[in-house]
């Protein structure tokens, strides 16, 4: 059902053909399944009050704490969670990408809406559609000065961004077995900075020592899925593409390398190809 838009309108049952190829079809299911009316569910949600935000467990999280952020100050800390004590209005959050300072004005962005990318693996993969800036200043109004930065974060934020709970984008799939068989217990306990593009965002909070259950990885790039058949056998192949962080720009700002050895705007790709219990990238 993940991948049933992907493939020729001409097929009249595309999941009855899929399931010809069980193994195939057992890499396309989800670890953490979603409603069987494909709707979305939220890992957090968002509440605020004059002086604290509060992140508290949504519909597919079972973590028994909630994470405060004091306006004021900035300061982050866990308290336990108990449903229903709150009344305040609140809204969906699907990832805390991280805290800026725009102008002196300290923002926390949340990625609001998401839309499902694909299966790998079992490890659902999620791209960012809307995110939304929260200032610690109390506005009524956002400063005039600052409406067009808020509106090109947002629109720069909401195009070609990925994340997953479970799998580490960061890295190949070559590079992330190779670490399972050494530790599954983290999938993020060892990302390429190169592609964490909200690494910089999320060092205030790593230096709270705010779990990074709070936090994932936000890589930028493209992420594109196909099945194709041949000789009755269904392949699955993916194009991943993540761009680095590092000296990125327009191509008549930024040129050549720098004294670290980062080229301008570069960008690792990597192919991947599922065949019945083969894969190859």
């Amino acid at each position: 059902q993940h991948y049933a838009h992907l493939l020729p309108n001409s097929w009249n049952n595309m999941e009855a053909t899929l399931k010809k190829f069980p193994k195939l079809w057992s890499r396309g299911r989800s670890k953490s399944p979603r409603p069987k009316d494909g709707s979305l569910q939220f890992r957090w949600r968002f509440r605020k009050s004059p002086k604290v935000f509060v992140i508290e467990p949504g519909t597919t999280n079972d973590y028994l704490q909630a994470l405060i952020i004091e306006r004021e100050t900035q300061r982050c800390y866990e308290i336990e969670f108990e449903d229903g004590k709150t009344t305040t209005e609140s809204y969906s959050v699907a990832a805390i990408i991280g805290i800026i300072d725009l102008f002196g004005h300290g923002a926390l962005i949340l990625a609001t809406n998401y839309e499902v990318t694909d299966v790998l693996e079992g490890h659902e993969i999620y791209k960012v559609t809307e995110v939304e800036l929260e200032f610690m200043e109390s506005f009524s109004d956002i400063p005039k000065d600052l409406q067009s930065y808020v509106k090109d974060i947002k629109k720069i934020l909401s195009a070609g961004f990925y994340f997953s709970y479970t799998y580490d984008l960061t890295n190949s799939l070559q590079r992330n077995k190779e670490r399972y068989l050494v530790d599954t217990s983290d999938p993020f306990a060892n990302v390429d900075d190169r592609f964490y593009w909200n690494m910089k965002m999320c060092e205030d909070l790593k230096k709270q020592s705010v779990d990074s259950h709070w936090f994932i990885p936000i890589v930028q790039g493209y992420y594109g899925v196909q099945l194709v058949t041949v000789e009755d056998k269904i392949l699955k192949i993916c194009l991943i593409s993540r761009r680095s962080r590092h000296r990125i720009g327009t191509r008549f700002n930024v040129r050549g390398l720098n004294d670290h050895g980062h080229t301008a705007n570069f960008t690792e790709t990597e192919q991947i190809l599922i065949r019945d219990s083969s894969i190859y990238a």
